[in-house]
C-alpha cells in the first residue's frame, strides 16, 4: 500500500498513524462487544489512539509550524481532563 505524501492539512500527521490505528482499532473494539470485561481495555484503547496521534503531530511539527503543534497539546489536554474528571466521578 503506497502512502500519499501530500502537503495540504491532512499532511501534518504521518500517513501511517490512520490505517494502522484503524487496523488496530477494529479488533479492540470487536473484543470490547464480546466480552464485557475488555470493554475498559477497549475505552483505554480508544482515548489512547488519538493522544499518540496527538505526540505525533507535536513531534513531527514543532520545528516547522507551532500552531498545529499547539493545537495537539491542546487536544492532549483534553484527553487527559476526560481521564481526570472520570477517576473524580467513578
Amino acid at each position: 500500500m503506497k502512502l500519499p505524501t501530500t502537503t495540504t492539512e491532512a499532511g501534518v500527521l504521518s500517513g501511517w498513524v490512520f490505517p494502522w490505528g484503524f487496523r488496530l482499532a477494529l479488533p479492540v473494539l470487536l473484543a470490547s462487544m464480546l466480552w464485557p470485561q475488555a470493554a475498559d481495555a477497549g475505552l483505554w484503547f480508544m482515548m489512547g489512539l488519538p493522544a499518540f496521534a496527538a505526540m505525533t503531530v507535536v513531534h513531527r511539527n514543532w520545528s516547522t509550524d507551532r500552531t498545529v503543534s499547539l493545537a495537539a497539546l491542546t487536544a492532549l489536554g483534553g484527553v487527559l481532563a476526560v481521564v481526570v474528571l472520570k477517576s473524580l466521578l467513578l
